[in-house]
């Protein structure tokens, strides 16, 4: 945390962002209550700065190469730009469907499937479910061929 938060310079760049800081900004000590604190565009500003803080460091301790904390900050909002463009907010709401098995109609045999490849283009896989559904219970064989 000192490195991206704490120390002298890290905090002039926080300091200079104009980005709204909590009040416990500077409080956490461990990373994930740290960036719990915020989300959506927030989150993704704080991961932003972050990376570019990160960045600032090491180009000072690796290279010797200390900008000046305009340009940093000009560097994070750039970022932050880049980011808002290619990812633009949805307002739109998103729509809530219910999906739930039913019982086939008398007479009738469910066959549930299910496959994945997750953009594999080696091997993938699928399952089967092939039951009878009775009144005291459920006989089911599952076959799955990978």
């Amino acid at each position: 945390m000192h490195c991206v938060r704490d120390c002298p310079l890290a905090t002039k760049i926080w300091r200079a962002i104009r980005f709204v800081l909590p009040t416990s900004f500077f409080v956490p000590a461990d990373f994930g209550s740290w960036i719990a604190m915020f989300h959506g565009f927030g989150l993704t500003a704080l991961l932003a700065t972050t990376w570019v803080v990160w960045k600032q460091r090491c180009r000072f301790y690796f290279a010797g190469d200390l900008r000046e904390v305009h340009r940093v900050v000009r560097e994070v909002h750039s970022l932050w730009e880049v980011i808002r463009h290619t990812h633009p907010s949805t307002t739109s709401a998103r729509q809530v469907r219910l999906v739930q098995w039913q019982f086939p109609r008398e007479g009738y045999v469910a066959l549930n499937t299910d496959g994945s490849s997750l953009g594999n283009l080696g091997m993938s896989g699928f399952g089967v479910w092939l039951g009878t559904v009775m009144k005291f219970g459920c006989l089911a064989l599952l076959a799955t061929l990978v």
